[in-house]
């Protein structure tokens, strides 16, 4: 019992006699260990970051605009835009050049193949070895590029982009720069995973306008970057959205594709047959006279129609009416009776609108046409005589509606107003009286123009 007691005396005093030489190496060995750890974390990101060794690019000697120092600035833009990122590590362009100058590369060619960009990031250490080319001629206005970026592990191009600068004559910096970067950031940020689904299933997906397989599916992609999601599917119209994922997450994409509305594709434009009557709206119609003579005159004709909203058509219609404002005492000196027979026949072009459905459309149209006139004059003795006018050229405007039937049975309902242009002369005769050269050329006169008010029905193929 007394050695116990000794010993834990001793023990006791030993522990009372140590305090502050305990607490000293304490001290010592938190200040070692907090030392370690900045040094760690000083280390860290020259340790685990992407090297990356921007290679000499590829130019075109056309290019007389710019010179060696335009290129290596637009090198030098490439470069700080990825020691931006925290995650990269750059290689100096010095060491690059370095090592192109002893294989000798020349300055046009860059490193720019498989080989000479696999064999610079082996002999520099780098992860990644990135080269770009710009393409074009003297004569073009926008210069072209494509970007590569190569993985030395793998030993192959992993990424690749082409495109074209914006601004005419000048280097693409800023289009390069974005590209380079987002190329390079899929490699270096941590990871992510993004299942589509599609409603149908069995969808083509596209990433990036890449197609990557067909839905349900999974892919790793880098965080930090805007991914393009398009799902297509034959008949169905396709669907786009965009994704953006955060460090380990794991998202999933419904994309609900809605059936497409059939288009029917014709290989030649609809042909629309019409045959049309009507009634004269005004017998003396070359000031559009209010007054209407219903059954004194009549019109017809037949028109072909080509098109569907806008339609280009050829027609003939013939109009058979009478003039009924006619001067009275004039009519009188020369012998001749009232309300002369007018006739006029004519061929016509046409282009025409049509705003409205394949069910009912209003339409308006214009055109022209060779036109030719005849009157009739009639003595008080019951003696016919009639004279006509060359082809004249004449004005038109149409304004009606459209409305369809049964199948391809169409029905119009138009009002249709002609004018002549060019007038002809060729009914005056030398060896007319004063009186009676009056009369006709005041019937003609009055012939200027006819407004009829007509129906129709037509097939369209």
């Amino acid at each position: 019992m007394r050695e116990r007691t000794v010993t834990a005396q001793s023990s006791m005093d030993v522990t009372v006699l140590r305090p502050h030489r305990m607490n000293r190496c304490g001290l010592r060995g938190m200040l070692l260990v907090v030392a370690l750890l900045a040094a760690v974390l000083m280390l860290t990101p020259s340790v685990f970051a992407t090297s990356v060794a921007v290679a000499p690019l590829k130019t075109n000697s056309m290019f007389a605009k710019f010179d060696a120092a335009d290129y290596a600035d637009f090198r030098s833009q490439l470069r700080d835009v990825l020691v931006a990122d925290d995650d990269v590590e750059v290689l100096s362009l010095a060491d690059v050049d370095s090592f192109a100058a002893s294989k000798d590369v020349i300055a046009s060619d860059g490193c720019f193949t498989l080989d000479c960009m696999l064999e610079l990031g082996r002999a520099l250490g780098s992860d990644l070895v990135v080269s770009v080319a710009l393409n074009g001629e003297l004569r073009s206005s926008l210069i072209q590029y494509e970007v590569r970026v190569l993985d030395v592990a793998q030993g192959r191009v992993v990424e690749r982009e082409f495109g074209s600068g914006s601004n005419v004559y000048e280097l693409p910096e800023r289009e390069v720069r974005e590209v380079l970067r987002d190329l390079v950031s899929r490699h270096v940020n941590p990871k992510a995973l993004l299942t589509v689904k599609t409603i149908p299933a069995e969808s083509a997906v596209l990433l990036n306008n890449n197609p990557v397989g067909f839905a349900p599916l999974t892919v790793e992609r880098p965080s930090g970057l805007m991914d393009t999601v398009t799902v297509v599917r034959h008949g169905y119209v396709s669907e786009t959205d965009y994704v953006k994922l955060d460090p380990g997450e794991e998202r999933t994409l419904t994309l609900k594709l809605s059936q497409q509305t059939p288009v029917s594709v014709r290989e030649f434009p609809e042909i629309h047959l019409f045959i049309i009557g009507g009634q004269p709206l005004d017998q003396a119609s070359s000031n559009l006279d209010s007054r209407i003579s219903w059954g004194t005159g009549s019109s017809f004709g037949f028109r072909v129609d080509a098109g569907s909203i806008w339609r280009i058509g050829l027609g003939f219609f013939l109009y058979d009416g009478e003039l009924d404002d006619a001067d009275a005492v004039l009519f009188e000196n020369a012998n001749v009776q009232t309300r002369p027979d007018a006739v006029a026949t004519s061929v016509h072009s046409n282009l025409f609108y049509y705003p409205g459905s394949d069910l009912f459309s209003p339409y308006f149209g214009i055109g022209v046409a060779a036109l030719q006139r005849n009157i009739t004059l009639t003595s008080v003795d019951g003696i016919d005589e009639e004279r006509s006018t060359d082809f004249e050229a004449a004005w038109m405007f149409m304004v009606g509606m459209e409305a369809k039937v049964y199948g391809p049975v169409r029905f119009q309902l138009e009002l249709m107003h002609t004018r002549t242009l060019i007038e002809s002369d060729a009914w005056s005769l030398a060896e007319d009286s004063p009186e009676y050269r009056a009369v006709w050329e005041r019937s003609f006169d009055d012939f200027r123009s006819m407004t009829v008010l007509r129906a129709g029905f037509g097939f369209t193929f």
